[in-house]
């Protein structure tokens, strides 16, 4: 038997890796550098180094020196942006490199907020919630403003020729403000 065969038997033993076509991701994962704590179900801290490998908003991808099995509950803390998550784990799959182990574990019971906080920290340049918010109250102004105009139209038809002889130099200006906001946030 060949060593390269030995090798990819020894890795089906122990899960699927995440390169399987049968995993099928539920979240975008992102390789970021994040401080990630771990606990045993003793409530012992995982000893030696972690090092994150990936993040989503169902599970964390990590590698350590210490040993896990497919199946142990793990306490794991994630740092996030001076934010704190704190959830527990379930080890789904793990993949022996070299002194280091990878592993794949999913949160339980993770509240809305804090995988909305992991989500977000899993795809740098997304949307905060206060941008969204702000993109929101811009858009009820904007509309605010439409009502406005309509009412002051329709309130006398003679400002009907007047606003059709201004619709031109008005939408110019509205498209130019909104690429620069546009340009702004990018």
């Amino acid at each position: 038997m060949n060593l390269k065969r030995m090798a990819e038997k020894a890795r089906r033993r122990f899960s699927a890796s995440p390169s399987d076509p049968s995993d099928r991701r539920r979240s975008a994962r992102a390789r970021l550098d994040y401080a990630v704590e771990l606990q045993d179900a003793a409530r012992k801290p995982a000893d030696g180094a972690v090092n994150l490998t990936d993040l989503s908003g169902v599970g964390v991808g990590f590698a350590s020196s210490k040993d896990f099995r497919v199946g142990d509950r793990l306490a794991v803390r994630v740092k996030t942006d001076g934010r704190e998550v704190l959830t527990q784990a379930t080890v789904r799959w793990a993949r022996p490199e070299g002194v280091m182990t990878s592993y794949g574990v999913e949160f339980d019971g993770v509240s809305g907020l804090d995988r909305l906080r992991l989500e977000l920290a899993a795809r740098p340049g997304a949307l905060s919630p206060g941008e969204l918010g702000e993109m929101l109250l811009q858009f009820l102004a904007a509309a605010l403003v439409a009502a406005v105009v309509v009412d002051w139209v329709t309130s006398d038809p003679g400002r009907m020729t007047t606003l059709l002889f201004s619709l031109p130099w008005l939408l110019s200006t509205a498209t130019g403000v909104g690429l620069l906001w546009a340009a702004s946030k990018t």
